[in-house]
């Protein structure tokens, strides 16, 4: 099992967290837009 104390993966820790925080709230906020409300286009 690799060692978890490398500084790559602490590297890859502190970039990916918040990438994978954007993508929730974003992710969250166009399924609520898409369940409530009516587009017209689709």
């Amino acid at each position: 099992m690799p060692d978890s104390n490398l500084p790559g993966t602490e590297l890859l820790k502190t970039v990916l967290d918040p990438l994978l925080e954007d993508f929730q709230h974003w992710f969250t906020r166009s399924r609520h837009l898409l369940e409530t409300e009516e587009l017209s286009f689709m």
